[in-house]
């Protein structure tokens, strides 16, 4: 998936955008004049939570929600931890720009309590109507260090596995399961790990990536299948694990 491909406005593909977004600028450098230029290193917190917000323009924004305790951004100045209390309104306001060219609403309430007069959410709905290029895509790639997006020899590597993987039957314990992947799925490159990452979404009717049926087969009766529910977390994991291993010998990592 193309990170120009987040900007469809379903709050999965916004949350999507949040965390990319969060990725390429999760630590760096700003540059503010406070005396003279100085050169300002920050790290965000690693708890943040990502969800939609509503604008004034009544369209649904990406949003990264730094918590209001032990969330506090950390500013350094010289290698050396400082409050920069005399110009953390200007700080964020930079800090912001990085989140607001990619549409994304970076909130720390620990500037609105100490802060009460900055009225970030009409800032945010005025520039908000910024237009997103491909050298965008570019910058923020370079800055989290994804690599490029999968070629074309890649994408159709991962179809024809998909397709062939996509439904199968296997043993655990004693117990015989069919599985059936979603139609529908991603490929990305992957962050941390690198590699190939195929990402199945949500199957409608049941709200998750892969179907679990035990087959129970009794003597001159027609096996029956009895779907795993998704409130089985333990045993869905140790599903998931063998259809991971499947797709492993392909060398592609499938992430539920």
């Amino acid at each position: 998936m193309k990170f120009s491909e987040l900007f469809e406005s379903t709050e999965e593909t916004l949350i999507k955008r949040a965390k990319h977004v969060y990725t390429a600028f999760k630590k760096g450098v700003i540059s503010v004049e406070c005396n003279g230029p100085k050169k300002i290193s920050y790290d965000l917190p690693d708890n943040v939570e990502f969800r939609t917000i509503k604008l004034k323009d009544g369209k649904l924004y990406p949003c990264i929600e730094l918590p209001e305790e032990d969330g506090e951004i950390e500013w350094f100045e010289d290698g050396e931890k400082t409050n920069c209390t005399d110009y953390t309104n200007e700080l964020f306001s930079i800090l912001n720009e990085k989140f607001v060219k990619f549409k994304v609403v970076l909130l720390d309430y620990n500037i609105w309590i100490e802060y009460p007069g900055y009225d970030y959410i009409e800032d945010i709905s005025q520039v908000m109507d910024i237009k997103y290029n491909e050298e965008d895509e570019e910058e923020l790639d370079e800055a989290s260090g994804v690599p490029p997006h999968p070629t074309e020899k890649q994408l159709k590597k991962v179809k024809s596995v998909y397709t062939a993987l996509k439904s199968g039957v296997f043993r655990i314990a004693d117990a015989k399961v069919k599985y059936v992947l979603s139609d529908e799925y991603d490929v990305e490159i992957g962050v941390y790990r690198g590699g190939v990452m195929v990402v199945p979404n949500n199957i409608k009717e049941t709200k998750v990536p892969v179907n679990y049926y035990l087959i129970i087969e009794e003597d001159g009766e027609i096996p029956r299948e009895i779907l795993v529910g998704s409130h089985n977390q333990n045993l869905r994991e140790k599903l998931n694990q063998r259809v991971i291993d499947r797709f492993k010998q392909f060398n592609l990592t499938i992430v539920f």
